[in-house]
């Protein structure tokens, strides 16, 4: 009886400690995300009279940074059609620019929305 308690005490204390671990140590490491962009498309990614970075997509991208804490999006600029040249070559982990998909217009598929 005596050991049974123990036991039982024994798991309930682990229990208790484990719950005022700080398990927020490994949740505090963010990963940045570099985000390729043009500054020519007006609405979509462009430069305001201000000279920032504004647009559909810019803004899109930085609602996403606010509601993903473990994640921060970094804004690379570039000419359109370096865009999937940067991310075929990981220069840029994502692409946030207006682009459709053209039937056989390239080898490489992309997840475009």
């Amino acid at each position: 009886m005596k050991k049974k308690l123990i036991s039982i005490l024994a798991v309930l204390l682990l229990t208790v400690l484990t719950a005022c671990s700080n398990a927020d140590a490994s949740d505090k490491k963010v990963q940045t995300i570099t985000v390729g962009t043009g500054t020519q498309f007006p609405n979509i990614c462009f430069i305001d009279k201000n000279g920032k970075l504004t647009g559909y997509d810019v803004e899109l991208i930085r609602e996403i940074d606010k509601r993903l804490p473990n994640y921060k999006f970094k804004f690379k600029t570039m000419d359109f059609s370096n865009l999937l040249v940067s991310l075929g070559s990981q220069k840029v982990d994502m692409v946030a620019h207006q682009m459709e998909k053209i039937k056989n217009g390239h080898k490489n598929s992309y997840l475009m929305t």
